[in-house]
């Protein structure tokens, strides 16, 4: 079994994983990253999620007018329960085909260059971060939540990304997981 962790911030969420397995697909995340345990990937609009600004305003934009995504990568330097112990986490384990399912569907999030290189975009907003162009529109029926929905889809979660909107629904979806899989 593999374990993957669900992070909500706000009404964000997003995966934290092992970076060996990874860097592994993506070695240019070793290169920015060096040998850290895990990373964090979060999908999001390009314009907001990248923003120090968190205006109403700012926010309706990204909602209503579809436009480019980036996904933002954390370097997770503790275990991901201590790391985040602020914020809702939820620990899930996969069979090896789910978890790399997992990271297939995360590596290919990536927009990548007539190179196959990752597209760096910025310094993250948290802790040793960095957003990269990503692949996908984001709008109302398509925003980090269900981007993440699709990633437990894919790995073989019983879980309708295209109804799956807030990171409530995300956590709540996980902790049920999460919760049978302790009782197998």
């Amino acid at each position: 079994m593999r374990t993957v962790h669900l992070v909500a911030r706000d009404w964000h969420t997003g995966f934290v994983v092992p970076a060996k397995e990874i860097c592994e697909q993506i070695p240019q995340l070793r290169q920015r990253f060096g040998d850290v345990s895990y990373l964090e990937f979060g999908w999001g609009d390009h314009r907001y999620y990248q923003s120090e600004s968190c205006s109403l305003a700012a926010k309706l934009l990204a909602i209503l007018i579809p436009s480019r995504s980036t996904l933002q990568v954390v370097a997770v330097t503790d275990h991901p329960q201590r790391f985040y112990s602020a914020e809702p986490i939820v620990k899930l384990l996969f069979e090896d085909s789910g978890f790399s399912a997992l990271i297939q569907f995360i590596s290919g999030s990536f927009d990548r260059n007539q190179h196959a290189r990752l597209s760096m975009q910025s310094y993250g907003r948290c802790g040793d971060s960095q957003f990269y162009k990503a692949r996908g529109l984001y709008h109302l029926f398509n925003t980090c939540n269900t981007w993440t929905a699709k990633g437990l889809y894919k790995a073989g979660v019983d879980i309708k990304p295209r109804l799956t909107f807030t990171a409530e629904d995300i956590m709540t979806i996980g902790a049920r997981v999460s919760q049978s899989q302790s009782i197998l």
